[in-house]
């Protein structure tokens, strides 16, 4: 009964210190100005909008892009962990998500902190060490600025499940062949995995360097080994209807990491006096080499180790060195915590010899998030060498009483804006930050058929900050034109009213050839050129160029669109264009359209984007084959219906089959072993027999 009350107290301590740090978003109405906040809120209500579709496994939003088409986020991105908001949106706050938002990050906090306190408990066997150890976790300044400075709704979670993992991995280390803790150290696998994917693949490589300092000679601890290795493959077996899809396609897509560039680490790395700092530092330069808005917003979020950390470390260096200690887990986990550190920041830029997927990181200093777990584990060592009696109650007071102090300064916000949580449009929630980066890229994939092809979107150099560029020589593959039905090239802008424009006229050319000429006058620009197939004639370059005899045209013309069309022949072509907005909807998952598609049709534009081998497109009973149209710089999907006929059709998004039955089977599995070691418990077979 008293260790019952002591592990109350504890919880209620935890969730306390868990709850403090959200002040700086307590209000349930105004939501702070922070980094990514508006897209979580927006995908937590596209979950619940998808549970109410009954999805399970998440997949798709039903309304999440501009384009109102689905958007499979959920495939690509944290399922799990938006789940749980928008369970949590529909069912105990349907009208706000950002208390949802916030009461999903504290579940996640708290089990954090209980299982590093479960961790310690289990390790030192001193309750009132491992509570400050908890602390010391919860209250990290990384923590802080994850919350409050950057809204990572999904990596804040994730630093919440990883003590579950640590605690369940070691269990199976110590009781390699306790099935019940391997099912569920391959549950909480899959969950650290299908919540935020960057840092579940950098636990499991720095988890796995712990576990070979740790075991210094891995084959002569393979049975150890086994049971953490079997779940980390079971957990993976579990994931496998999102893990494939991104390792096959996500090099296809808009945010594969050719984006980011290896050699531009120093433009990531932060300060070493920050890091070491027992203070936030509200200063510019912060981090390394900053230049772009995105970098100058970073500047204002202060990475640090924080103090009771670096003691933690400092001391266990010493105990290492000059004290005959039991160093079982504290040698790996120092020298773990050198080479994390190392990794956060380094005068050698060493990313550049590393496999470029492990640059999906993006910063640094994201890997301070591993110094956590590894931080607070030394805590629990150092404070057990100098206590090893344990703590009385007024140390542990006057301990959580410090460890707060020295987090406090990362609770002052500079900014200090507020948007009203009633402005956000949660009616029609669009992820507005990237709102592409899960569409497949046609530049990395390539296309089936155009329906018109974007020169504004990445192909067009002559566009700087949307105004055209005159006098600039721009080259299209001349293999994409030579089928062109009645091509031509269509420019839509603005022209803005300023001194000698009047009678200002711009060319344009084809291989140097004049073309035709536009007579400029301010106000609304529309241009729309034919283009004959005469100009070309081969497979060779195609040149295009705008030119004009005053070159200080090239400022006032504002580009909104510009692309090459009139790729389909409109007699066998039914495109969006052409569809009313009655004659597709969504519903239940699906994308459902009724079309009476003329005779002589042999090719269907629908709403939908195009994945390769992951849709599924049923046509009055029958699943059809299906292709990818480029339109507008999306590939949409493209079927041959059945013309001279009204077509059913119902397009879902369904993942990669393969990998859906992997998933299933291991699910169906991870059930069956469950009841079966349920009713072992419930039923021991000596009883039976008996």
């Amino acid at each position: 009964m008293q260790k019952a009350g002591k592990n109350i107290a504890c919880f209620f301590m935890l969730a306390c210190v868990a709850s403090i740090l959200f002040i700086p978003s307590l209000s349930n109405n105004h939501v702070p100005a922070m980094w990514d906040v508006a897209n979580h809120l927006a995908a937590i209500v596209q979950a619940k909008m998808a549970l109410a579709e009954h999805q399970f496994f998440l997949r798709t939003t039903p309304s999440g892009h501009y384009s109102s088409f689905r958007y499979p986020l959920f495939q690509f991105y944290s399922p799990t962990s938006y789940t749980i908001a928008g369970w949590i949106n529909r069912w105990l706050v349907p009208e706000n998500p950002f208390i949802a938002f916030k009461c999903t990050i504290w579940i996640a906090l708290v089990l954090g902190g209980i299982y590093i306190y479960r961790l310690s408990v289990w390790l030192l066997r001193s309750r009132s060490i491992a509570l400050l150890s908890a602390i010391v976790y919860l209250m990290a300044p990384y923590q802080i600025i994850i919350i409050n400075y950057m809204a990572g709704f999904n990596e804040v979670i994730a630093l919440g499940l990883i003590p579950i993992v640590i605690y369940y991995a070691l269990q199976c280390y110590d009781r390699p062949f306790h099935y019940i803790n391997i099912l569920i150290t391959a549950f909480t696998w899959y969950l650290l995995l299908t919540v935020h994917f960057v840092t579940f693949v950098y636990f499991s490589i720095f988890f796995a360097i712990f576990l070979l300092i740790l075991c210094r000679n891995p084959f002569g601890k393979l049975k150890e080994l086994s049971g953490i290795i079997i779940s980390y493959v079971f957990g993976c077996m579990l994931a496998m209807w999102y893990l494939a899809p991104i390792i096959f396609y996500s090099k296809y897509l808009f945010v594969y990491l050719g984006i980011f560039d290896k050699n531009a680490y120093t433009l990531y790395a932060s300060f070493l006096s920050n890091l070491l700092s027992p203070v936030a530092i509200f200063s510019e330069g912060v981090v390394r080499g900053t230049q772009s808005s995105l970098m100058d917003r970073i500047t204002m979020i202060h990475p640090s180790v924080g103090l009771p950390i670096l003691m933690a470390v400092f001391l266990s260096g010493y105990l290492i060195t000059y004290k005959k200690e039991n160093k079982n887990l504290l040698i790996p986990l120092f020298f773990l915590f050198i080479i994390v550190f190392f990794a956060v920041w380094s005068p050698i830029n060493f990313w550049k010899w590393l496999p470029h997927p492990l640059v999906i990181m993006q910063y640094s200093w994201r890997l301070l998030g591993q110094t956590l777990w590894i931080g607070a584990l030394l805590f629990s060592y150092t404070l057990y060498w100098l206590y090893p009696k344990g703590l009385t109650k007024k140390q542990v007071f006057i301990g959580i009483f410090l460890i707060v102090a020295t987090s406090a300064s990362w609770f002052f916000m500079p900014n200090n804006k507020k948007i009203k949580v009633n402005l956000f449009d949660f009616n029609q929630p669009y992820v507005v930050f990237n709102p592409d980066v899960y569409l497949m890229d046609y530049r990395k994939i390539g296309m089936d058929v155009i329906d018109n092809f974007p020169l504004k979107s990445f192909l067009w150099p002559v566009l700087d900050m949307e105004v055209l560029n005159i006098g600039e020589t721009v080259s299209i593959p001349g293999v994409l034109l030579q089928n062109a039905f009645s091509l031509y090239l269509q420019l839509d802008g603005m022209v803005f009213q300023k001194k000698n424009i009047a009678n200002q006229q711009i060319h344009f050319l084809i291989n140097n050839t004049l073309i035709t000429t536009y007579q400029l006058k301010p106000g609304k620009f529309e241009w729309t050129i034919p283009i004959n197939r005469l100009h070309f004639t081969n497979h060779d370059p195609v040149f295009f160029r705008f030119t004009s005899e005053n070159k200080v045209l090239d400022s006032v013309i504002k580009v909104n669109a510009l692309y090459l069309a009139g790729f389909l022949n409109p007699k066998t072509t039914l495109s969006l264009k052409q569809l009313s907005s009655s004659d597709c909807m969504q519903k239940e998952g699906e994308t459902i359209c009724h079309i009476d598609v003329p005779p002589g049709i042999d090719l269907l534009e629908l709403p939908a984007f195009y994945y390769p081998n992951m849709l599924n497109i049923i046509v009055n009973g029958k699943a059809v084959p299906y292709k990818s149209i480029l339109m507008g710089g999306y590939l949409l999907t493209g079927i041959q219906p059945v013309a001279g006929k009204m077509n059913d059709i119902h397009i879902t998004f369904q993942g990669i089959l393969w990998a859906n039955f992997i998933s299933y089977g291991a699910w169906s599995l991870l059930l069956i072993f469950s009841i079966y070691l349920a009713l072992r418990k419930l039923f021991p077979l000596g009883a039976v027999q008996k």
